[in-house]
């Protein structure tokens, strides 16, 4: 049993409580959450988590966090044995590079699926292999500016950028991006490989 992992899953924080705890992004993230209503309604019968411990470790000034923790959410809400908890990654660093992500760093949001028995059965971070192909041509049309926070927000160049990426997105995790996340999650959840 990985009695880390296990803390950070029992003193992490409700998606409810989350949601209220946002410092940046709260508008659009919220937008998602209700946009993505309709996952809920179209996966309960499937519980596509199964009877998982999910933590999440994120931040809220990520984009990749305000696009897939609603969904995340939903999925969870649509498995009704399963355990959502989230906690801040900053808060959980030496926990976080025990799961990196693309480029062998920790990334955000990083999801790690826990057994009944507190065994990891896998992680998944950051965004779907399909979203990361969305992602690599709006960066070749408009490339990243550097990730700069003041006081915990982005500053005004990147959340420009975030807004654009964010107003583009939207579209395709709506109609098909939020089944490829799915896919992944749940074969985590179920077998503990994406």
């Amino acid at each position: 049993m990985r009695h880390d992992i296990v803390e950070a899953h029992a003193r992490g924080m409700n998606f409810d409580t989350y949601r209220k705890d946002l410092r940046v992004h709260a508008e659009i993230f919220d937008s998602v959450y209700r946009h993505l209503e309709f996952v809920l309604k179209a996966e309960f019968a499937r519980a596509p988590f199964g009877s998982s411990r999910i933590l999440v470790l994120t931040e809220d000034f990520c984009i990749d966090s305000v696009l897939n923790l609603p969904l995340i959410a939903r999925l969870a809400e649509a498995s009704p044995n399963a355990h959502l908890s989230i906690v801040r990654r900053d808060g959980h660093q030496a926990l976080a590079l025990e799961f990196p992500g693309r480029d062998n760093v920790s990334r955000v949001p990083t999801v790690v699926f826990i057994s009944s028995q507190g065994e990891v059965q896998g992680h998944w971070s950051e965004r779907s292999g399909r979203d990361q192909e969305w992602m690599a041509a709006l960066v070749a049309r408009d490339p990243i500016p550097p990730i700069t926070l003041e006081d915990g927000h982005p500053t005004p160049i990147l959340a420009d950028w975030m807004k654009r990426r964010f107003d583009a997105q939207l579209p395709f995790l709506l109609s098909e991006g939020w089944s490829f996340v799915r896919d992944e999650l749940s074969a985590i959840a179920t077998n503990g490989k994406p």
